[in-house]
């Protein structure tokens, strides 16, 4: 057996020690049993398979849209699992009513896994046709590019100072869409394609000229979308800022992941702290304070066991309905339409649950898992994680198809973290897309004025 054939297959390999650790770590768990241990095992298998694989390949990338989708699915379901196995009284979600048990914590589990199952299956359908092609660098037009770059630096600027001034307060959380004021977000949302832009094309590859007014502006811009409030904003501008090293300064490795990760793990929990008012929290969630922070913040395994837990036992299946929400109702800004429903989306299963205490505004999401079965059940699960692993594994290959195109480089970059930020824990809505890509996109086709062929 050579070493390629045994990085592949060691995911495999290394689940029966696996199970026997689980079990070792978890003997006096109250809620701990061999079918959730089952769940576990396969849960690493599958996170480690990307990484296994790329060193099968002599290829790993850490910014693959498989190895970031299993971090977020390690971040948001696996270690959530431990820590609630460990103490099934702590919960991040503890303003919600329910109790972790054993039923409702193999379900969530196994629903997980056949999600993350599904998804790899349709990934890797396409993977292994995806080449790194050496082309010809597309010619940047230089007049274009700078006035692109000012337009989208005023957009943001412009759009940043009208929504703190409209929503205060509010717009640090990042709760434009809940007052009516998500016209704002695709241009404060900019920030981070900029700072792409920003890396890419003036400082690691000197492709445009910069100068010190220029760095002074986007130290600017990094600060002000590096938002103190949001754990989602640093986690997106960390993200952002990595992948462009990746891509245009130096390959990272495998344990540069680790620490970098290790060390964003730090102002995220203490964000995650300052949320809670000690004085209404209970002492059992106080003494536990760091593992509900991280809950609160990775929640998508709590969503998964509360949905599986109330449909279709307590709420019916909706049918399309949520989907149909995220991907409909966010084209309709309330401030021009005040007839759009308050509540739609992921928030109306919350609606549902916690009986009209949300009013719209739940920062709770369901999971890309707890989205399809929601909607759809068992099958849903399956078709619709399979359909998101083939969507994200054919961006992949058109971005290795031109990868000496800086522009598709910088989308792509854009695109790693809404994988990682998102698709793990929440669906990327149509607004979510739209913002997140369809300016960039207007921005890469005009500094080449002419249609990139993908």
């Amino acid at each position: 057996m050579n070493v390629n054939t045994f990085y592949f297959i060691s995911p495999f390999l290394m689940a029966p020690f696996v199970f026997l650790l689980n079990m070792i770590i978890f003997e006096n768990s109250i809620i701990f049993n061999n079918e959730i241990n089952i769940y576990l095992t396969c849960m690493i298998s599958l996170i480690t398979f990307p990484v296994f694989y790329g060193l099968s390949k002599n290829n790993l990338d850490l910014f693959e849209p498989s190895v970031l989708f299993m971090l977020g699915v390690a971040m948001g379901f696996l270690i959530p699992a431990f820590l609630l196995i460990n103490n099934p009284d702590i919960k991040g979600q503890y303003l919600i009513d329910y109790k972790i048990n054993t039923l409702n914590l193999s379900s969530g589990l196994k629903y997980s896994v056949l999600s993350f199952s599904s998804f790899l299956v349709g990934y890797y359908i396409l993977r292994r046709n995806s080449k790194l092609n050496k082309t010809k660098k597309a010619n940047v037009n230089s007049s274009n590019f700078i006035l692109m770059f000012s337009i989208f630096v005023c957009l943001y600027v412009v759009s940043k100072i009208l929504s703190l001034i409209v929503l205060g307060e509010q717009s640090s959380r990042g709760l434009g869409y809940e007052f009516g004021f998500g016209i704002f977000q695709p241009f404060t949302s900019l920030s981070n394609f900029l700072i792409i832009i920003w890396l890419v094309f003036f400082i690691f590859s000197k492709e445009i000229k910069g100068n010190m007014f220029l760095s002074i502006l986007m130290a600017l811009i990094i600060l002000t979308s590096f938002n103190i409030n949001s754990r989602g904003g640093v986690l997106a501008v960390a993200l952002a800022f990595f992948g462009a090293v990746n891509y245009q300064y130096i390959k990272l490795k495998l344990w540069h992941g680790f620490f970098l990760l290790s060390l964003a793990l730090i102002p995220i929990l203490t964000i995650g702290l300052g949320r809670y008012d000690i004085e209404d929290t209970a002492i059992d969630i106080y003494i536990n304070f760091i593992s509900v922070a991280y809950l609160a913040t990775f929640a998508g395994l709590e969503s998964m066991i509360i949905i599986s837990e109330q449909i279709p036992e307590y709420i019916n299946f909706y049918n399309g309905g949520l989907l149909a929400g995220a991907f409909i109702y966010p084209f309709f800004p309330r401030i021009f339409f005040p007839w759009k429903p308050e509540v739609y989306g992921y928030n109306l299963f919350w609606e549902d649950y916690i009986s009209a205490s949300t009013q719209g505004q739940s920062e709770y999401f369901l999971s890309m898992p707890g989205h399809f079965y929601a909607d759809f059940g068992f099958l849903g699960i399956i078709i619709g994680s399979f359909f998101i692993g083939v969507i994200y594994s054919y961006i992949y290959k058109l971005f290795r198809a031109n990868y000496e195109n800086l522009g598709i480089k910088s989308l792509y970059i854009l695109a790693c973290v809404i994988v990682f930020f998102q698709t793990s824990l929440v669906i990327p809505t149509s607004m979510t897309i739209l913002r997140g890509f369809l300016l960039p996109a207007v921005f890469v086709y005009v500094i080449y004025w002419k249609k990139i062929k993908l």
